[in-house]
């Protein structure tokens, strides 16, 4: 499993090392990011942990649902190399979306994680 920092960091920087990210990309990914986040305090770390949720969560099935369509037909259908990295390019292409645009889930839920861990034991 890979560390939630260098994970961070290969999100925010540089683009060619995020495939090696996203091949070893796990749901304990997401954890490790939201407990490094509740253990600092910090809000940026927490927000990234909500962005990769609504990634995974509501953009990435909408892409692949599009990929997914039974009209495709040999001239049009997908090839070897588009089966086999369509699910990385979805993935990149759903972190992309959450870290560009604004999204208003990305903060509530960011709010309320960060609010649940005040307010807990």
């Amino acid at each position: 499993m890979i560390e939630a920092s260098s994970m961070i960091s290969a999100m925010s920087t540089d683009p060619a090392s995020f495939g090696a990210v996203l091949a070893d990309r796990s749901g304990d990914a997401f954890s490790a990011v939201l407990t490094r986040a509740a253990g600092s305090q910090e809000r940026e770390a927490v927000r990234e942990a909500a962005a990769q949720l609504v990634s995974s969560t509501f953009i990435l099935p909408v892409l692949q649902s599009i990929h997914d369509s039974p009209f495709l037909e040999p001239p049009f259908a997908p090839g070897y190399a588009q089966k086999r990295f369509q699910p990385l390019l979805d993935q990149y292409v759903a972190d992309r979306l959450t870290s560009a645009a604004r999204f208003p889930l990305i903060d509530v839920i960011t709010d309320r994680l960060l609010g649940a861990e005040e307010t807990g034991p």
